[in-house]
């Protein structure tokens, strides 16, 4: 590879920074691997002072990086010099385009959904938005994509079922600069987020992230360490504490931002939707849940199956129904590493693996009660898609979804990992079903204040250039 560079008809200069890039990127990539694997092993001096590598690269990179800084315009100052000098912005400096950095965009989680629905939503408005990824491999999306091949990739210790890229650095300044973008918002605080963290302070160009993900919380239920979720705190307060505006899911998360010193005016609330037509009580299929064997009622859960999910207590919860004599059927959508576990927790459960489209659609609808216990959620995708299936949801008051449910005043939140109130709410329900009347109201609800025609437009004011 390094060989056909040297050999191309490119300019020497492209040819000079391609073997730089190559260079810098194959050896970055080594010495993060060795991070990570040793980080895995619990070897976690060892971990550390492997990252020592990268600071002679930084040093043999340096004159890019230098370049980089002396070339990019300082925007901000440009625009004081315009209000003071012409009473007015120029195009070139009034123009808003944001460059929108994730390591995830194609995976099944609600990140990536979300990412999904709100750059359709930019690109059907004709908003100048570009997701900016590095994958190996990315299924076809219906958004515009600047796909950057990664150096390598590496599974998350602890988490085998996704992996993460490791991007090349420089191609992806270079890219941020010729595009020019007025803002950088940062998705993830992953390889591709680190990138975009340093570009974006190498450029001098205003960023913006979104703590989609209570990362603390999952490194404890992962590693089962306080001590790794101290530590991942302490690496959440660096990354995002660079940025110059943070956007939380919900109140309950601003408030934790706020308690560990971030400044109020500094944290907004990321404007969510839902795809209105997708999730609805009229996909109601009294048929559906006959084709896996289900008895009625069911009781729907859908997300990852993972630990930090709190499913075992769900399967407590479910026991103890079942011995006072309930009856229902306990159903799971989704895919995760804690499914074979939670097979033999619930053998009558049924497992459908990842549903989409249509049939997604038809397994809320078709449900009788949704429950989602995991306290590691910010915002809770799935909740609002099955209340605007017209299904009532039982929450956690840990975390994003409890602010859904009671924004609604239909469903319950219980108190996370209680028994006794898990199991009264869904006895509360099975005792007193909800009228069709009422699924009806509650989606419509959901369908006038949570499209996202208008979650885009208060989104988008995020980015708004003051004259």
């Amino acid at each position: 590879m390094l060989d056909a560079i040297v050999h191309s008809k490119e300019s020497p200069i492209s040819r000079s920074f391609r073997i730089a890039s190559k260079i810098v990127n194959e050896l970055s990539y080594r010495f993060f691997l060795q991070f990570v694997t040793r980080l895995e092993k619990g070897d976690f001096l060892d971990a550390f002072q492997s990252l020592a590598g990268f600071f002679p690269l930084g040093l043999a990179a340096l004159p890019y990086f230098w370049a980089f800084n002396e070339q990019s315009t300082d925007k901000a100052f440009l625009r004081k010099l315009a209000k003071d000098y012409l009473n007015h912005l120029p195009t070139e400096l009034s123009e808003v385009k944001v460059g929108w950095f994730t390591d995830t965009i194609d995976d099944v989680n609600g990140v990536a959904r979300t990412i999904q629905a709100m750059a359709k939503t930019a690109f059907q408005a004709k908003a100048q938005l570009k997701l900016v990824i590095s994958r190996s491999k990315l299924k076809e999306l219906d958004i515009p994509v600047q796909n950057f091949e990664p150096i390598g990739e590496f599974e998350i210790p602890e988490y085998k079922l996704q992996k993460l890229s490791f991007p090349p650095i420089l191609e992806i300044i270079d890219y941020i600069k010729k595009e020019d973008f007025s803002h950088l918002l940062i998705s993830t605080p992953g390889p591709v987020g680190l990138c975009a963290l340093f570009a974006g302070k190498l450029l001098k160009i205003p960023m913006i992230g979104i703590y989609h993900t209570d990362f603390p919380q999952y490194a404890r239920f992962l590693s089962d360490d306080s001590w790794m979720e101290t530590l991942t705190w302490k690496y959440m307060e660096w990354f995002y504490g660079q940025l110059n505006k943070i956007l939380v899911n919900t109140e309950f998360y601003k408030n934790c931002w706020i308690q560990r010193g971030v400044p109020a005016e500094k944290l907004s609330l990321f404007p969510r939707g839902i795809d209105v037509d997708r999730f609805s009580p009229s996909f109601y299929d009294p048929s559906f849940w006959k084709k896996y064997k289900a008895k009625e009622p069911v009781i729907l859960y859908v997300g990852r199956i993972s630990k930090e999910k709190e499913l075992a207590f769900l399967a407590d919860v479910a026991h103890h129904l079942w011995n006072k004599g309930k009856q229902f059927t306990l159903a799971f959508v989704g895919e995760g590493p804690f499914r074979e576990e939670l097979q033999k927790l619930l053998p009558d459960a049924v497992f459908t693996g990842v549903l989409t489209g249509i049939e997604l659609s038809k397994a809320y609808a078709s449900s009788f009660l949704f429950v989602f216990p995991s306290t590691t959620d910010t915002f809770g995708n799935v909740v609002l898609e099955a209340m605007a299936s017209g299904v009532p949801a039982i929450v956690s008051d840990i975390g994003g979804p409890s602010e859904l449910v009671r924004s609604l005043n239909i469903g319950k939140v219980c108190k996370g990992k209680d028994l006794k109130a898990w199991t009264e709410a869904i006895e509360f329900y099975l005792d007193n079903p909800l009228s069709w009347k009422t699924k009806l109201e509650m989606a419509e609800k959901i369908k006038q204040e949570r499209n996202w025609n208008t979650a885009f437009q208060n989104f988008w004011k995020i980015f708004k250039i003051e004259d």
